[in-house]
């Protein structure tokens, strides 16, 4: 009779275990289909970081390049108002008609000086924005590793209740065998 209670009991604990362990199951099989999700997700992150950082790399040569061509540019409306100062000295005759031409060639090169800055200004705003696109997908890709291990550890934890079962379960059958 003793047998038997003990029995009984190890039968409520069993089935018990297998309940826990059903409900473990469930809400690991839940939470497999949430790491397959995030892990699409991760991988279109991916994706979209690799191109960022091949737009990043792009918006930081342009930033230099552009700021060679200003300088270039500089150098060169530089040179032609140095050219124009020295054709006014030296023409007499006319000098007013040509002044006018080398005036209006002056204004159109620091007009494209002028827009030479702005592209320069708006490389220099998008590189600030795919760093932060950047920053973003990183923390994202984080985020699913934590998720993953946390996963990992629901699933080690399963493993562990599965072998306690089966520990119960061949202790039930010695004590029925006693009995």
């Amino acid at each position: 009779m003793f047998g038997g209670g003990k029995a009984k009991k190890l039968q409520e604990e069993l089935d018990s275990s297998q309940k826990k362990l059903a409900d473990r199951e469930a809400k690991l099989k839940s939470a497999q289909d949430e790491l397959d999700e995030q892990q699409a997700q991760l991988s279109a992150a991916n994706e979209k970081l690799e191109a960022i950082n091949a737009k990043l790399e792009e918006a930081q040569q342009l930033p230099k390049d552009l700021q060679q061509e200003m300088q270039k540019q500089k150098e060169e409306t530089s040179k032609e108002i140095e050219s124009i100062k020295a054709k006014l000295a030296e023409s007499s005759e006319g000098a007013k008609h040509e002044a006018e031409k080398l005036s209006s060639d002056l204004a159109a090169l620091e007009g494209q000086f002028k827009e030479a800055e702005n592209r320069y200004k708006e490389a220099e705003e998008e590189s600030k924005e795919v760093k932060m696109n950047h920053e973003l997908a990183v923390n994202l890709s984080k985020e699913c590793n934590m998720r993953a291990a946390a996963l990992k550890r629901a699933g080690e934890e399963i493993l562990e209740l599965r072998r306690q079962v089966q520990l119960l379960r061949s202790e039930n059958t010695s004590l029925a065998a006693q009995v």
